[in-house]
């Protein structure tokens, strides 16, 4: 089988648009097209809503990451990780060993400063600590505390801009 023609990766196509051709033994090329339709369908559904919401986000703060959290679907993680990274999204991490994460039972042990401070002391030097939030005023906390990154976890951009009032957190925005 040979690939004739193909978008590339990230590209904007309308509907009725050919995104890749092939040619082949029609016996092999039916034995592989409705797998590539599916794969390629799901792949362009996480890319465009990846683009809108980089898109919206950007609108606020051009300096704004938008990135995908590892939880992906079992066996098409390359595919979804490679669609959100084509559309202007970063893969957050690639697995557990990327950084450590400090979620909400950590939090709930040990409290938001202290598990912080916990992570920071025994990860290395190189090691990001990101934190998850559940409120935006945990934002703030977090970052004062040392945390590299914070996820904002199970919240909608909706929900943030109608929380972040930053002269009530004693910050500023620019």
């Amino acid at each position: 089988m040979r690939v004739l023609e193909a978008v590339d990766a990230g590209a904007d196509v309308e509907p009725g648009d050919v995104v890749r051709r092939v040619e082949g033994p029609a016996r092999d090329v039916l034995r592989g097209e409705r797998v590539a339709v599916k794969l390629a369908g799901h792949a362009s559904g996480v890319a465009t809503r990846t683009a809108s919401v980089v898109e919206a986000a950007r609108a606020e703060s051009p300096d704004v990451a938008i990135a995908a959290t590892r939880k992906t679907t079992p066996g098409l993680w390359d595919l979804e990780k490679r669609a959100v990274v084509a559309r202007g999204g970063d893969t957050h991490r690639l697995d557990l060993s990327h950084m450590v994460v400090v979620t909400d039972n950590h939090i709930a042990e040990l409290g938001l400063e202290e598990a912080i401070a916990h992570f920071r002391d025994r990860a290395s030097f190189a090691t990001k600590i990101d934190v998850e939030v559940e409120s935006v005023e945990a934002t703030v906390r977090a970052a004062v505390a040392g945390a590299d990154i914070v996820l904002l976890d199970i919240m909608s951009p909706v929900m943030v801009a109608r929380r972040w009032n930053p002269s009530r957190m004693g910050t500023t925005t620019s």
